[in-house]
Order: structure tokens, then C-alpha cells, then sequence
């Protein structure tokens, strides 16, 4: 291979589809380069021997009672010491000798730089932002050694590209990172934009309110079911669609559609008045921003980012965590006036196109990347 070849390295934790879209964006920004891909879980989940050796650690670190269930077990494999110092050797010992041109990652559970190397990474999170959810506990957070390692991803880096500004601040005043080293580069969504944007919801009429989100209690269902029986009161023949969850609830006028590709939510989107998905903890909300992308009022909690990109009034509503008496104001304030629905999501859909979409991240990668590397 003709050593000419600028070659640089993507690595991931698990595929999503917006880890996805930012390989795409790299590959397009640096289409004469080589991408080689380090993808870990296709290392450290098929090796019995790394998942019995973490499942020791992460009863030390964590306790017993993370393995007495699934969720919590998978939720902690990747915050021991001993998977955090793992990946940091294996990926050191796949770079080695590569020259790299620069190195990019996708979250911060781990430390994939190498000497020498402009490295950059893309997050949504810290653990530390969450302690401004209701429901994280201090006792929630790894172990006060995994902390220490956290804040060396943050240092490690040429600069940490971020979705929020609640992340920055947390970079910056949690782990004691120079603000210089990190910037918001904002996202975008990942509905399919193939499509032209026809709304078939009698002009916001329809009554139609929309749930999207996997995790029924932490997107707030519960409290968004208490609010919706409220709004039933006034508005009997209003209608809530639930996707990506299947939750045993009893309420009447309640669809429950289930888990549905990001392809076929198209007809949902465009048929619905309303969004709402009252989250007790959201590190960023990319449903918020396909919602706003289909010019859809929301009603979210004022948590972490959300505040970042809704505007109280303008392109939705913001409630308090748990206060379901203002989910249900909000809700009825929107059906009685079709017309504020509309106007909000305009709006809403004015910031997508400004700011919040992954052409904007495009460029912003690209400005930034290309400080610190030669072309």
C-alpha cells in the first residue's frame, strides 16, 4: 500500500444510528483517507474469558445485586477499572505502528487515545451530568477509581465534541478540563429525510398526541399516563400513540404500537398534533429533535438538554420531572388551539434546520478537526 495514504481510526462501543451518521460525516469530510474501524463489542463480548474475569470486577466495584439483573449487569460491564485499562491496551496494541493521522471515538465510557495522535471524541454524557436527573443518585456512580479514569478521556483528547451545553459545563467544572477543549457540535436527527414533510393531522386538529422513546419508566410513561387521564377529562376524544415501548397500562383511548423501525415512524409523525416525552432523565433527546424536524409542538422536562433546544412558549413547553398536573396543562393548552400548535412547530422545525441537524455537525467537525491535523 503506498505509504502516502492519510489513514485515521474510528472507534466504537456498539453500533447506533447515530454513531453511524458520524462515521458517514468523517468519511465524507476526509474522503482521501483510510478508515479503519476498532468496533470493541465485537472484541469484548465474545471473549468468555474478559466477560468472567469483568463479571468479578463488577461485583468488587458495583456489588451483587448489579448481577441480579440483566439491565443493570450490561449497564455496568463497560464502568470497571479492569474493562476501561483492557480497551486502553487493546486498542493501543491495534494502532500501534499505523500512523495514524488523527483518532476519533463515539461516547465516554472509555480512553482510546494514543501517544501522538490527535485524538477526538463525540458524547453525549458524563456521569456526572447525571446527577441532574431526579432519578441518579450520587450512589449510582461508578466506583471513585472508574471517575478518576473518566476524567483522563476528557484530558486525553485534542478536543471533546459534545451535544449540549449541560455536557460542556460538566467536562469543564466536574472533571476540571480546559473549556478550550471542549465544544458543542450540537446533533441531528435519524428519521429518514427522503421524504417530503406532508402533515396529515387536519391541520393540527386531530388530537393526536405522540410518546416515542424504549424505556417506558425513565421517559417518564407513568407520570405521562397520570397527566393524559387529566387531559381526557376535557378533551375525551384525544388520543395518545405509545411507540418504542409495549408498557401493561390500562387508560382508555391509549395506542400501544410498540418497538417500529426509524423508517416507519414517518406516518406517525406527520399524523400526530402533539409530542411529548416527559423524561426523568434524558442525556440528549434525538427523538425531540426528529419531532421538531416534523414540525411538532413538545412537551418535555427541564433536564440536562432539553432546555438547550426547547424554548419555553415558543417551539414547546418544559415541565418539572414528575409534575404531571403541568403535562396535562401543557397538553390541553395545545389541543384547545391548533393553531399555537402549528406556530411551535415551525419553530421547532426553523432550529432544526438552523442548527440542530448532522450537516451542521458536518462543518463543525471539519473546522475543528482540522486545527490539529495536516491535509
Amino acid at each position: 500500500m503506498n505509504s502516502r495514504v492519510k489513514k485515521a481510526v474510528f472507534i466504537n462501543a456498539h453500533k447506533h444510528p447515530s454513531t453511524d451518521k458520524i462515521f458517514e460525516l468523517l468519511k465524507t469530510n476526509y474522503s482521501d483517507y483510510q478508515f479503519d474501524i476498532i468496533q470493541l463489542d465485537n472484541i469484548l463480548f465474545k471473549r468468555m474469558s474478559i466477560i468472567f474475569t469483568n463479571t468479578l470486577y463488577i461485583i468488587l466495584e458495583h456489588g451483587i445485586r448489579v448481577c441480579t439483573s440483566k439491565k443493570r449487569y450490561v449497564q455496568a460491564f463497560m464502568t470497571t477499572t479492569y474493562i476501561f485499562n483492557l480497551i486502553k491496551k487493546i486498542v493501543a496494541e491495534l494502532m500501534s505502528g499505523k500512523n495514524y493521522v488523527f483518532s476519533f471515538q463515539v461516547g465516554s465510557l472509555f480512553d482510546s487515545s494514543f501517544q501522538g495522535v490527535p485524538h477526538f471524541i463525540y458524547t453525549d454524557n458524563t456521569f456526572k451530568a447525571n446527577l441532574n436527573s431526579p432519578i441518579f443518585k450520587r450512589a449510582d456512580l461508578p466506583s471513585k477509581k472508574w471517575l478518576e479514569l473518566e476524567r483522563t478521556i476528557y484530558d486525553n483528547t485534542a478536543l471533546n465534541f459534545t451535544r449540549s451545553s449541560n455536557v460542556n459545563e460538566s467536562i469543564v467544572n466536574d472533571y476540571n478540563i480546559d473549556s478550550q477543549k471542549v465544544i458543542n457540535i450540537y446533533a441531528g436527527y435519524n428519521v429518514p429525510d427522503n421524504r417530503p414533510i406532508i402533515m396529515n393531522n387536519e391541520k393540527y386538529s386531530n388530537k393526536t398526541i405522540l410518546f416515542v422513546g424504549g424505556d417506558w419508566e425513565r421517559k417518564g410513561g407513568p407520570e405521562l399516563i397520570k397527566a393524559f387521564i387529566k387531559v381526557l377529562e376535557v378533551h375525551p376524544d384525544a388520543r395518545l400513540r405509545i411507540i418504542g415501548c409495549s408498557p401493561d397500562i390500562s387508560a382508555p383511548n391509549v395506542e400501544i404500537l410498540g418497538k417500529l423501525d426509524l423508517e416507519n415512524l414517518y406516518e406517525y409523525y406527520t399524523t400526530s398534533s402533539i409530542f411529548i416525552v416527559p423524561s426523568r432523565l434524558e442525556p440528549f433527546g434525538i427523538v425531540f429533535i426528529e419531532a421538531m424536524y416534523f414540525n411538532l409542538p413538545v412537551i418535555a422536562t427541564n433536564i440536562q438538554a432539553l432546555p438547550d433546544f426547547i424554548n419555553q412558549g415558543v417551539n414547546g413547553y418544559l415541565a418539572e420531572p414528575g409534575d404531571f398536573d403541568s403535562l396535562s396543562q401543557f397538553m390541553i393548552d395545545l389541543l384547545n388551539d391548533p393553531q399555537k400548535c402549528k406556530k411551535m412547530g415551525e419553530e421547532g422545525n426553523k432550529l432544526v434546520a438552523e442548527k440542530y441537524n448532522w450537516e451542521n455537525v458536518r462543518i463543525l467537525l471539519k473546522e475543528n478537526i482540522d486545527k490539529f491535523i495536516e491535509n
